[in-house]
């Protein structure tokens, strides 16, 4: 079942993904799996030595009965498109990970950048594109869709071939019908061939930017002068300490990109 993947919440700017995930699912013909992330609430009483918990059961309960009025909604408003819903507590990704499942779906989340710049706060969406095992696509808060022509993919010169995640990227290409740029920062004439070889098949253009002092700063010049409906990137890896002192270009991309930010993973590596 090809699928795009919604992950809502009780936030406000879920709307944001819901009404793009669905005009993507109208122009190419694929159906809406409506993923409710839902946490179990805790009431206090004025006594700061007594809480009470909400039963599992009954928080549950509660959550199918918001993601049916969902359902119920969102059919109604887009009859032409097939849409099911399942509900998600520890992990947003379990339920597409079920068997039957599409495992090229992408997962399409809300990205509210004016909550990205406390250093020691991630948000939920960044966390998606920082750590996913699917393809994630964060859409900033209102923005609205407009057909996909170019996606840009940022990609380093060192980039392993085996960790390009070529499959990935082909459905993306397919499900837009998008043209593929693939852009360098600062990077030796060419490519190295065995990773030409690897991206061949997507038949890219290819830019090698060298007039920007940052990675940032040029891509997101390349962005305004080059036709660009997203931008893709592909998260690395870093331990803990590497973690603390790395300048996350995904996280920077996401703070000023004013466009729809990919993050491609592989669903059997860590991201």
């Amino acid at each position: 079942m090809e699928q795009i993947a919604v992950l809502i919440s009780g936030a406000a700017d879920s709307k944001t993904a819901l009404d793009y995930g669905y005009a993507i699912a109208g122009a190419s013909g694929r159906n809406v799996l409506l993923v409710y992330e839902y946490e179990v609430p805790m009431f206090f009483s004025p006594d700061p030595l007594s809480s009470a918990l909400l039963p599992m059961a009954e928080a549950q309960n509660i959550a199918q009965e918001q993601l049916a009025a969902l359902l119920q909604d969102y059919r109604t408003q887009y009859p032409q498109v097939s849409t099911t819903g399942r509900l998600a507590l520890a992990d947003p990704e379990a339920p597409l990970d079920r068997d039957d499942s599409d495992p090229s779906a992408i997962l399409i989340t809300a990205l509210n950048r004016e909550k990205l710049h406390d250093w020691w706060e991630e948000t939920p969406a960044l966390d998606m594109l920082q750590e996913a095992r699917h393809s994630v696509l964060a859409v900033p808060e209102g923005y609205a869709y407009q057909p996909v022509s170019h996606i840009t993919l940022a990609l380093r010169p060192d980039q392993s071939p085996a960790t390009l995640p070529v499959a990935s990227l082909q459905s993306v290409l397919q499900l837009t019908g998008a043209a593929l740029q693939v852009v360098t920062v600062h990077a030796p004439d060419t490519l190295p061939p065995v990773l030409l070889e690897v991206l061949r098949p997507l038949r890219p253009t290819y830019y090698n930017l060298t007039h920007a002092d940052t990675v940032d700063t040029a891509l997101a010049d390349f962005v305004q002068q080059h036709p660009t409906g997203w931008m893709a990137v592909i998260p690395g890896t870093y331990g803990f300490w590497e973690g603390l002192f790395h300048k996350s270009h995904t996280k920077a991309l996401a703070e000023a990109s004013p466009i729809p930010v990919l993050a491609l993973h592989q669903r059997s590596s860590g991201n």
